[in-house]
């Protein structure tokens, strides 16, 4: 599993999910076209046409035991809304797509995120 950012002139493929940092914050400062995500659970999520795009993983710890990765996010915003592609990791919902569409600022469970980039 990762994402796979487009370009105007390149594609960049992130580092696969378990790797302890994504490749997201190491993308060039450039328009991003479009973002794909490969979900080898089900259909790959793929963004396009907006104006800022986001993508994150969420990992839990619980007290004594060891971190998982819980779930994946890739977004896109046009006009102060967001869509958000939730890819759900647990066992009883492995590769799980969830899509929902909220005001930007409330897009990672009621809270904003942080880490967009500029969309074409």
């Amino acid at each position: 599993m990762h994402f796979v950012a487009y370009f105007e002139d390149e594609v960049i493929c992130g580092k696969p999910l378990g790797e302890p940092e994504t490749g997201w914050n190491n993308l060039p400062d450039k328009p991003v076209y479009k973002l794909e995500y490969v979900n080898p659970y089900g259909n790959n999520v793929v963004l396009e046409g907006f104006e800022e795009y986001n993508h994150f993983i969420e990992v839990i710890q619980q007290m004594g035991g060891k971190p998982y990765l819980a779930r994946i996010f890739l977004m896109g915003a046009n006009n102060g809304k967001v869509t958000v592609h939730e890819i759900m990791l647990d066992d009883a919902h492995l590769g799980q797509v969830i899509t929902k569409k909220c005001a930007r600022g409330t897009e990672y469970d009621g809270e904003p995120s942080w880490g967009w980039r500029r969309g074409n």
